[in-house]
């Protein structure tokens, strides 16, 4: 197996979904991966996904059990 190293880095990504998540409104959680072709833009999305929640700057909720997953940006 080949790593590709010239992807897109976890900062970068965190940028892009905070500019993607305006202030106050919420995306569903797939449509953050729709539009990446690549395992490694998945796995970094997923990652950079994870470091906002850590930093407080964005949130996450599901409404019942299987429910959709919102994505959501605090004002």
């Amino acid at each position: 197996h080949e790593v590709d190293r010239e992807g897109q880095s976890v900062e970068s990504r965190m940028e892009e979904l905070l500019a993607l998540i305006r202030e106050g409104e919420s995306l569903e959680f797939l449509e953050l991966f729709q539009s990446l072709a690549t395992k490694g833009g998945m796995i970094v999305t997923f990652l950079a996904l994870l470091e906002l929640i850590r930093l407080k700057q964005v949130k996450v909720y599901q409404r019942g059990m299987f429910g959709a997953i919102r994505v959501f940006r605090p004002a």
